[in-house]
């Protein structure tokens, strides 16, 4: 009989303790001296850029995504920052996008992976043209679906958005 009494006060008294545990953490960085001077420099370039939104560095080359109806991709070859090529239109048909979300662009590896839509597209960015190497429909609980992040080839999280939404990210 002790110990049916116990078990219930050994219970409350482990309830009363996590909940009253503070878990602050201080973190003191050190050694915050700077050691290297960064620079910048202005480059002029030959292509107008009338709504740039994201730009990414792959290999020997600059590509700016440039959020306008035509010619979304705007490929440099770097340090000349000479244009080598421009890509991609609006529109459902081969090398056209129908809605890219700058938000879910970031490289990996050397590809560019955005969404389009509800398609995940991997871009490789060649010497003369951009091609979409890979693509894969992504099937969406609750749309719509804003800043995708790619954790790795078959888990994704995004922003959703609406009035009755109870949480406001989703794992796809």
């Amino acid at each position: 009989m002790k110990n049916l009494i116990y078990v219930p006060i050994m219970l409350v008294t482990l309830l009363f303790c996590q909940c009253n545990t503070k878990r602050n953490t201080t973190i003191t960085i050190k050694n915050t001296a700077v050691t290297d001077t960064l620079t910048s420099r202005s480059v002029s370039v030959s292509e107008d850029l009338l709504m740039p939104v994201k730009v990414f560095a792959i290999e020997d080359k600059l590509v700016v995504f440039d959020r306008v109806n035509s010619d979304f991709f705007k490929v440099f070859k770097i340090p000349e920052m000479e244009l080598l090529y421009r890509f991609g239109s609006k529109g459902r048909g081969p090398d056209e996008f129908s809605h890219i979300d700058p938000n879910s662009m970031k490289v990996v590896g050397n590809k560019i992976c955005l969404l389009d839509g509800n398609t995940l597209k991997y871009l490789n960015v060649g010497n003369d043209k951009i091609t979409v190497e890979q693509s894969k429909t992504i099937v969406i609980g609750q749309a719509p679906t804003n800043r995708l992040l790619v954790l790795n080839d078959s888990v994704y999280i995004s922003d959703i958005l609406g009035d009755k939404i109870e949480y406001e990210f989703q794992k796809v």
